[in-house]
C-alpha cells in the first residue's frame, strides 16, 4: 500500500511541476490534423484511435485535432509525459474512452485543474461487467481484487456503440461552436450512415451463418461485438489480459471446443504474439485469422490511410469467412 502511495504521489509531483514549467506543447510522435494553431479552432484531443477518427470525420477542418497516444502503441500501457498534460489542459474538448485502460486520466484532469470539457464516452454507452465464459482462463493468482466491479472497456468494437459515440461527439461540438454546429451534425449523420451499412453487412451475416461460434486464442476485446450481434465465443483470456500464456486446462477446452463444433478458423487480436492461436491450429489443423479490436493504426497503417470503416469493412469479411465456410 506505501508503494502505490508512493508512486501516486510521485505522479502528482511529475503533473504540477509539468504545469509549472509551462514549456510548449510539441507532438513528439502524437497524430495531429497537420495544420498551423488556430486560435478561432477548437482544440480537440482524444485518447485512443477510434475517437480520433470519429472527431476527423464529423469535424473536418473546422478544429485542431490530436491524438494523444503515439501510433502503435496499446493504450494499456501508455503513461502521459508531461506535454501530453499540457496538451489536455490547453484543449477545448478532451474525449477518451474511461475505465481501468485510462485510470490516469482522471488523476491528470484533477491534478492539472482542467477547465476544458471533457467527453468519457463510457458515460453514453450501456456498459457490460467483465465475464469470465467457460474454458477462458481466470486471473492469476495473486493479482489485487478491490472488489469492484470491472466493467469492460471496449465499447467502439461494435458499430451499434460506435453510432452513439459519433453522435455524441458532434453533439458537444455543436455546443462549443454553434455557429458550425449544422455542419458536425450532417457529417455525423453521414458518417453514422456508413457505420449502419456495415452493422447490416454483419446481421446479414449472423441470418446466413453456417455456423454460429468463435474461437478467440487470444486475449478478448470484442465483448461488445459479439454481445450486439449474438455471437457465441470462447476465448482464451478476458478482456484484455495481460496474460498471454494459458494453462493446460485451457488450451485443452479450446483445442476440444473447436474440434466439436467442426470450426476451420481460430481468431488472433492484432499485435498478438500468437502463441495460443498456434497451439489451438497445431492441434486441429485449422487456419488462423486476425481480427482487429482498433485500440491502435501502427505508422504502416495510417500511411496506407487506413480508417476504422476500412478496418471494420475488413473484420467483417474476417467474420463472414469464419461463420460462412
Amino acid at each position: 500500500m506505501s508503494k502505490m502511495k508512493t508512486k501516486y504521489m510521485l505522479f502528482l509531483v511529475m503533473v504540477v511541476c509539468c504545469l509549472l514549467i509551462g514549456c510548449g506543447q510539441a507532438s513528439d510522435g502524437k497524430q495531429s490534423d497537420g495544420k498551423q494553431s488556430d486560435s478561432k479552432r477548437l482544440r480537440v484531443v482524444t485518447t485512443i484511435f477510434p475517437y480520433y477518427d470519429f472527431v476527423k470525420q464529423v469535424a473536418k477542418d473546422k478544429v485542431e485535432l490530436t491524438w494523444l497516444l503515439p501510433s502503435g502503441l496499446d493504450p494499456h500501457a501508455y503513461e502521459p509525459t508531461p506535454k501530453d498534460m499540457l496538451t489536455i489542459k490547453n484543449s477545448d474538448l478532451f474525449v477518451y474512452n474511461g475505465g481501468d485502460m485510462e485510470a490516469w486520466v482522471p488523476k491528470v484532469i484533477k491534478a492539472s485543474d482542467n477547465k476544458s470539457k471533457t467527453l468519457q464516452m463510457m458515460d453514453y454507452v450501456k456498459t457490460v461487467e467483465e465475464v469470465t465464459v467457460e474454458g477462458m482462463m481466470k486471473e492469476e493468482e495473486g493479482e489485487e481484487d478491490s472488489g469492484d466491479i470491472e466493467y469492460d472497456e471496449h465499447i467502439w468494437t461494435s458499430p451499434k456503440k460506435a453510432k452513439i459515440i459519433v453522435t455524441e461527439i458532434a453533439k458537444q461540438l455543436g455546443k462549443l461552436d454553434p455557429k458550425n454546429d449544422a455542419f458536425y451534425t450532417k457529417n455525423a449523420k453521414n458518417y453514422c450512415n456508413k457505420l449502419s451499412s456495415i452493422d447490416s453487412d454483419i446481421e446479414k451475416i449472423m441470418k446466413d451463418k453456417v455456423r454460429d461460434s468463435i474461437v478467440v486464442g487470444d486475449k478478448f476485446p470484442l465483448r461488445y461485438l459479439v454481445d450486439d450481434y449474438h455471437i457465441k465465443y470462447r476465448a482464451a483470456f478476458v478482456g484484455c489480459s495481460s496474460q498471454t500464456e494459458p494453462d493446460a486446462k485451457t488450451l485443452s477446452y479450446l483445442i476440444n471446443y473447436v474440434k466439436k463444433n467442426n470450426l476451420k478458423y481460430v481468431l488472433h487480436i492484432e499485435n498478438s504474439n500468437c502463441k495460443v492461436a498456434n497451439a489451438i491450429t497445431n492441434e486441429t489443423n485449422t487456419s488462423q485469422l486476425e481480427f482487429n479490436s482498433l485500440h491502435t493504426l501502427t505508422k504502416k497503417q495510417l500511411k496506407n490511410h487506413d480508417s476504422y470503416i476500412s478496418i471494420m469493412k475488413k473484420n467483417v469479411a474476417v467474420l463472414k469467412q469464419v461463420l460462412d465456410e
